[in-house]
């Protein structure tokens, strides 16, 4: 029987001591507002007893990935409920009466273009869910291949659903407003200061409202790019939070997590300049390849980094 309880050594590689120590690191909690349902929360608590008891067994941990996969369709189904919608097809010729497929379903809850994110996401959940059920093979995820990451995305899906349409047609004309402020500075070497050192950015790669303040993800110029390019290094975003931001013709500011003012401006200084056109010039004259390389990671850990903030700053009101 103790052989049920012996921790798997697969989790050795991720530098995990114990249970607790696991599960800091690689439960995922449902963290829901009041507005989504009490069978939603009750059905991820086995979301989170499957993850947890993974530490013994590192296949479970797939096994509580399509378990959260099937609530969200089965969000999907409540949210049409809740909204008057039936499940089920008009009788036909025969009198017979069919279930709905869910693609249906999803296309006729969530109707504008503030709801295409979402629906991205959940159809993208949908495909995750057919190639679990579906697969050609035994093999496991268990840690790897951005599972938690995944799990967190479902948690910030779930939430999104059980939002009202005012809430969402909201954020979605404040986003609107923002990109089109943003457009300003595309293209423009920018000057980051606070209270480090100022820094330089090439880019504004994304941003996220959350919680009435901005998030900016930016691609700031690395003094050690030869060497990126060289090894295939990870990128990262440089992550700003601004709560009282403002945004104009010259500038992005506001005040950090920190309590500090926060400054993003244009630079048109000769030295500024010099040290970005160097920086382009490594990129420029190193192999295309080895630099697509770079940034297509750079987009996909921006993007994860979104979905992790999201998660860790779900309100409880929507």
């Amino acid at each position: 029987m103790n052989t049920y309880y012996q921790s798997d050594t697969r989790w050795e590689l991720y530098n995990i001591k114990d249970k607790e120590d696991y599960c800091s690191k690689m439960l995922v909690k449902g963290r829901f507002h009041d507005q989504v349902p009490d069978d939603i929360k009750d059905a991820w608590k086995t979301v989170e007893y499957l993850l947890a008891h993974s530490f013994y067994h590192w296949q479970m941990y797939d096994e509580g990935f399509k378990k959260a996969l099937l609530i969200i369709e089965m969000a999907v189904k409540l949210r049409a409920k809740e909204l008057g919608m039936s499940l089920k097809t008009e009788p036909n010729k025969k009198g017979k009466v069919f279930d709905h497929k869910l693609v249906n379903i999803i296309n006729k809850v969530f109707v504008g273009e503030h709801y295409l994110f979402l629906k991205n996401d959940i159809d993208r959940a949908r495909k995750l869910r057919n190639h679990q059920v579906h697969s050609d093979s035994n093999t496991y995820m268990g840690g790897m291949g951005n599972i938690k990451s995944n799990l967190m995305l479902a948690v910030n899906v779930l939430n999104t659903i059980f939002q009202s349409n005012e809430h969402q047609i909201a954020l979605y004309q404040k986003s609107i407003d923002i990109a089109d402020s943003l457009r300003g500075f595309k293209n423009e070497l920018l000057v980051l200061e606070y209270s480090k050192p100022s820094i330089l950015i090439d880019q504004v790669l994304d941003f996220k409202l959350m919680n009435n303040k901005l998030y900016l993800f930016l691609n700031p110029l690395r003094n050690n790019i030869k060497e990126i390019l060289a090894h295939h290094y990870s990128l990262y975003p440089e992550t700003i939070c601004l709560s009282e931001y403002e945004i104009n013709s010259k500038e992005i500011r506001g005040i950090s997590e920190e309590g500090c003012q926060v400054r993003i401006y244009k630079t048109s200084k000769a030295g500024n300049l010099s040290t970005h056109q160097a920086y382009l010039s490594h990129i420029e004259n190193s192999d295309r390849s080895d630099w697509e390389i770079c940034v297509l990671g750079l987009k996909q850990n921006t993007s994860w980094k979104i979905v992790e903030l999201e998660y860790e700053n779900m309100s409880k009101s929507a």
